[in-house]
């Protein structure tokens, strides 16, 4: 692939996939569920159709970016606007988790609990959602006078297909090496074989859409070191249907080779017998889930685990991993060979010697 590809699609992976990951989160996350004010579920439809306007003429906004230097600043702008709409996201879906949290503890399964812990400021929580979540809009509105001088077309009718209208990836490693990884691949292996803290049972991934969470999974679930240290290995797509049957009757094939079309007791029972005494890796790829009684009933077989054993999680989002217990999660983020090469794109704009850059 040419340089000025590769750095092309460096860019995308910076932009576009940040406003992907927006979107899933919004439509995804509990906010739904939340017993939140009518106004402030308008609010979060407004917030998604300015996103979904963007991310309509994103595809040909990065594809000028190398030639046209004021759309490179239109998508440098939005860029930085889309990282203060994630950290905002971030901070209510934390809120929301500690919530749910409470009520989980306290013993209810309602969605829409009446009784609300007095710890939990509704009123201050909704206030202060509407007044972050109206400032982003209205800032992403301020976009749109140069989004229309620019003329952007858009790119297809639709944001491209979700994970479960694909093919799922698996366990089998698709590149041969992944560069920039080394260093995240070490620090997870590490806490695969060298740490037996309750607290590290569940290791979460975490980072953006199309950053290599998987590859990264991958690389170290087909680790020579992996293969003599773990009794049992199973890896399970999850995707945005957190079924605890179909998980649970992935999960077990995996590692009896054998088929299994019973329900999701007997399945729980065969799998607690096939892991008791054992030691096992477990790979959840592609986590969304942050229903803590879901989570709850599908960790059932794994509580007789034998001390050592791992469950890897990737996630786009970190309210999945405090659902599930994790005491750390591993950031994946933006390599160093990503941030160079974003470094010598900018350096030869500013040179005006763009096109002396060559394979």
């Amino acid at each position: 692939m040419p340089l000025l590809e590769a750095l092309a699609a460096i860019r995308e992976v910076v932009v576009s996939k940040v406003i992907d990951f927006l979107l899933d989160k919004l439509a995804l996350s509990d906010f739904l569920q939340f017993p939140t004010e009518k106004e402030v579920q308008e609010m979060i439809e407004k917030l998604k159709e300015e996103l979904k306007a963007i991310r309509a003429v994103l595809d040909d906004a990065e594809e000028r970016q190398l030639k046209e230097q004021s759309v490179k600043i239109w998508l440098t702008n939005l860029q930085n606007l889309a990282y203060d709409v994630e950290d905002v996201l971030d901070e209510f879906e934390t809120d929301i988790c500690k919530f749910n949290f409470m009520m989980e503890r306290r013993g209810s399964s309602s969605k829409r609990p009446k009784l609300i812990p007095d710890s939990f400021n509704v009123f201050m929580f909704h206030r202060d959602m509407m007044s972050k979540i109206k400032d982003l809009t209205t800032k992403l509105k301020e976009l749109e006078p140069q989004k229309h001088q620019l003329q952007f077309k858009v790119i297809g009718s639709e944001r491209p297909k979700r994970l479960d209208e694909r093919l799922h990836p698996t366990s089998m490693e698709i590149e041969c090496h992944v560069y920039g990884r080394d260093k995240d691949k070490q620090t997870v292996l590490d806490l695969l074989l060298k740490s037996d803290n309750e607290g590290n049972f569940v290791i979460p991934i975490v980072g953006m859409g199309g950053i290599g969470k998987t590859t990264l999974a991958q690389l170290v679930y087909n680790d020579a070191s992996i293969r003599k240290h773990f009794d049992l290995k199973a890896w399970v797509c999850v995707s945005d249907d957190f079924d605890v049957r179909r998980i649970t009757k992935e999960i077990l094939p995996s590692i009896t080779s054998k088929p299994c079309n019973d329900d999701l007791n007997t399945l729980q029972e065969k799998l607690k017998r096939e892991l008791e005494e054992k030691k096992f890796l477990i790979v959840l790829d592609d986590v969304w889930n942050e229903n803590y009684h879901n989570w709850t009933i599908l960790q059932s077989p794994f509580l007789t685990k034998t001390k050592g054993s791992k469950v890897i999680v990737t996630t786009r989002n970190h309210g999945v991993s405090s659902t599930m217990g994790a005491f750390h999660a591993h950031s994946l983020e933006v390599c160093q060979m990503m941030l160079a090469c974003l470094y010598l794109l900018n350096m030869h704009w500013e040179q005006g010697t763009l096109e002396d850059i060559q394979t």
